[in-house]
């Protein structure tokens, strides 16, 4: 798990779990997903969530609707990074014609 965090590009937007940032490159974008869901104000490149460990301030429940959130999110693809963590990557958007 720590190996996937270290990968985490250092310019990428991060949204991740609060026990995980310790183990997320420093940068100046990373926030904190919060017990009360909301969007961030600029779209995550990367978003982090793991099912294991405490999950403060969120709970089981809360962790899996954060998951399908951005499961059924078209703007992200899931990374396969095994079962105890999502890691979803914001994708390139193309341009319409």
């Amino acid at each position: 798990m720590r190996t996937v965090l270290a990968d985490i590009p250092r310019d990428a937007r991060v949204l991740a779990q609060p026990q995980l940032i310790p183990h997320i490159r420093k940068r100046p974008g990373i926030e904190c997903l919060s017990g009360e869901w909301r969007e961030p104000e600029a779209a995550a490149d990367v978003v982090v969530v793991s099912t294991l460990g405490d999950q403060w301030p969120l709970d089981g429940s809360d962790v899996n609707d954060v998951i399908a959130r951005y499961q059924s999110d078209p703007r992200y693809s899931r990374a396969n990074v095994g079962s105890q963590m999502a890691l979803f990557v914001r994708r390139a958007t193309v341009p319409q014609r």
